[in-house]
């Protein structure tokens, strides 16, 4: 076969794949007020599992990086204790509570073979000193350089246990016009609306089962709206690199539109 022959069948064959030199693989992090069942682990951690592996076979496995790990932080974490501490009795701190899901959770992973190179927990142990670090620094940072502003906005505050309310311990309606849901929380209902606190209809504290009063609290806000156009640039890259799923690009597009008026039930 001469050049000729060889330069037509070459470009018959299609572009061979190009690997990275090195790769970090990231899989979900579970809440740390939960034991993992067989959905948790084959929605969130085979797949990635999965692709860790193929790279480690092309790449290298000192080149790959497969991490996760508990997520220690949220209101759902500790709504699930104060249940738990009030309908069974339990006596451990928060700490002990999240500590020993997570410990629970790495049993199970391990129990399934998959190969992390990395589970730890964002409030446990070494990573949660790294994720106080962290935080701290990417505050003073953010601070530093004028990205945040202090805003005012009313609040849940349940009088008789003397609590701000987090968005889980306020119960009510959804005030968006045509929306089902049975479940409605401080600014968000359970099937995605979301809406101003102080239009959730006839909410009820989870602690006292008492109306809760609307107090003003203040806390410093990114300054989103001054960064929108970085942000659409960036979005528009992932959408050019076509590596990014769509429903990652189009979560973040639709984030960026301008706030849409909905209309409140009667």
């Amino acid at each position: 076969m001469n050049n000729s022959q060889l330069s037509a069948v070459n470009c018959q064959l299609p572009n061979r794949p190009t690997f990275p030199a090195r790769a970090v693989i990231t899989a979900g992090m579970p809440y740390g007020n939960k034991d993992l069942h067989f959905g948790h682990i084959g929605g969130v951690f085979v797949h990635a599992d999965f692709f860790a592996r193929f790279l480690r076979d092309r790449i290298g496995a000192e080149n790959v990086l497969f991490v996760s790990g508990t997520d220690c932080y949220g209101s759902p974490i500790s709504e699930a204790y104060r249940k738990l501490c009030d309908e069974e009795g339990y006596t451990g701190t928060l700490h002990d509570y999240v500590t020993g899901n997570h410990e629970t959770q790495k049993k199970t992973i391990e129990s399934y073979l998959v190969e992390l190179n990395l589970f730890a927990a964002s409030a446990v142990g070494a990573a949660g000193v790294a994720h106080d670090w962290q935080s701290i620094e990417t505050f003073n940072r953010l601070y530093q350089n004028g990205c945040l502003q202090k805003i005012s906005t009313r609040q849940f505050f349940d009088p008789e246990f003397g609590v701000l309310l987090n968005g889980r311990q306020v119960v009510g309606r959804c005030p968006i016009e045509g929306c089902r849901s049975e479940k409605g929380y401080a600014d968000e209902c359970d099937l995605g609306h979301q809406y101003m606190p102080s239009d959730l209809i006839a909410p009820r504290s989870a602690l006292s089962g008492q109306t809760p009063e609307m107090t003003e609290v203040t806390n410093w806000y990114f300054k989103l709206e001054e960064y929108q156009p970085q942000l659409a640039d960036w979005v528009a890259e992932l959408e050019s690199e076509g590596n990014s799923r769509a429903v990652l690009t189009g979560t973040l597009r639709e984030f960026l539109k301008p706030p849409v008026i909905y209309i409140k039930k009667d």
